[in-house]
């Protein structure tokens, strides 16, 4: 047997021995060391669209021939914990507001571009090409499409939009907050050093009501609904549809999530009243914390038939679609049930059933 052999069956036996160990050890619970990625491995922009009713991602272009956004990075050298909680520190900025521009056929001809993204430009010189940093203890990442300059505040990046929904094309995208540390073995689910995901939604939500039959028997027509208004029960502003839009993204802490505030305009013509047509979507600003509905309705001649959404489902998030289902009655002279169901069905992690959808 030559030499070279005998290094091809030692190393066999060797690879053999460390994948029965890692077998075992996933067996038994032990976790099995994530080894440290190649030094100089450069940041890049990725995603992968799982479903038509995702949220637009940064894999192809952006609804609404969005071919182009900016995007802030941050990294941070230090965290301290507390009873498990990590607090991150140390700010150090990786993207100061680069631009990212999408090219059809452009997938892996750079180093930086795995899925047709890329920020290494003629047209912005100035952007060099970042790599990741081992020694941090976490990043942040978050971008915007559009003009929009941020203002650092307080360890938290601010971005402020005019939401109209006479103009929601014109409107610009914001994205979530990608983070992730640096720790395999305190956060199961780390991203760092992976390509970076961006998850873009527009500022406004969308809001239908339907009704459904209570009897099988009977056919919704035959029960002749009439005059809808469906409205806020203590609200004096309306349904807000103009506003200035904020989101907040932290860059120290324990916050790993982008906080909004809405503020409605307050001229004429930026609220409505009522949702006044079934199965109409109405568009609208996002409204967390805001209260209870009422829906009145005139059901085979009888008016002022009613019923009441409690304000916990009237918990309007940005980029969500909403639909409320109310059941009308025919047992012991007509008469509207209960909403029926709050929300079309769809799930992420722990959130409560909601619809995403795209512009």
């Amino acid at each position: 047997m030559n030499v070279r052999f005998r290094h091809i069956i030692v190393l066999m036996m060797m690879t053999a021995m460390i994948c029965s160990c890692e077998r075992d050890a996933q067996q038994d619970g032990t976790e099995v060391p994530v080894p440290v990625p190649e030094t100089g491995a450069p940041i890049v922009f990725s995603a992968s669209r799982q479903q038509e009713t995702d949220v637009t991602r940064a894999t192809t272009p952006l609804k609404d021939d969005q071919t182009t956004f900016r995007v802030w990075g941050f990294k941070n050298y230090s965290y301290t914990e507390d009873n498990g909680v990590y607090s991150y520190g140390d700010v150090q900025t990786v993207f100061p507001g680069y631009t990212v521009e999408y090219a059809e056929n452009s997938q892996s001809t750079t180093t930086t571009n795995t899925v047709g993204w890329e920020y290494i430009l003629s047209s912005h010189p100035d952007q060099s090409i970042k790599f990741w940093d081992w020694a941090s203890k976490a990043y942040r990442f978050f971008g915007v499409t559009g003009d929009i300059e941020g203002t650092l505040r307080n360890d938290a990046y601010e971005f402020t939009f005019t939401a109209d929904t006479l103009h929601v094309n014109e409107t610009p995208y914001y994205s979530r907050l990608w983070f992730s540390t640096g720790n395999y073995e305190k956060y199961p689910d780390k991203q760092f050093g992976q390509p970076v995901e961006l998850e873009f939604l527009k500022p406004f939500a969308q809001v239908r009501f339907l009704f459904v039959s209570g009897d099988p028997k009977v056919d919704l027509e035959h029960l002749y609904i009439e005059d809808p208004v469906f409205k806020p029960v203590t609200s004096s502003r309306g349904i807000a549809v103009k506003g200035e839009f904020k989101v907040f993204y932290p860059l120290a802490g324990t916050a790993t999530t982008e906080t909004f505030t809405v503020v409605p305009d307050g001229a004429m013509g930026s609220v409505m009243d009522a949702f006044t047509v079934a199965e109409r979507w109405y568009t609208v600003l996002p409204a967390p914390g805001q209260g209870p509905f009422r829906l009145t309705v005139t059901v085979a001649g009888d008016p002022d038939k009613e019923c009441i959404v409690p304000a916990e489902f009237m918990n309007w998030q940005p980029s969500y679609k909403y639909t409320y289902i109310f059941k009308v009655n025919d047992e012991g002279g007509v008469e509207l049930g209960g909403v029926l169901a709050a929300y079309t069905q769809w799930h992420n992690g722990g959130e409560a059933p909601k619809m995403i959808f795209n512009w």
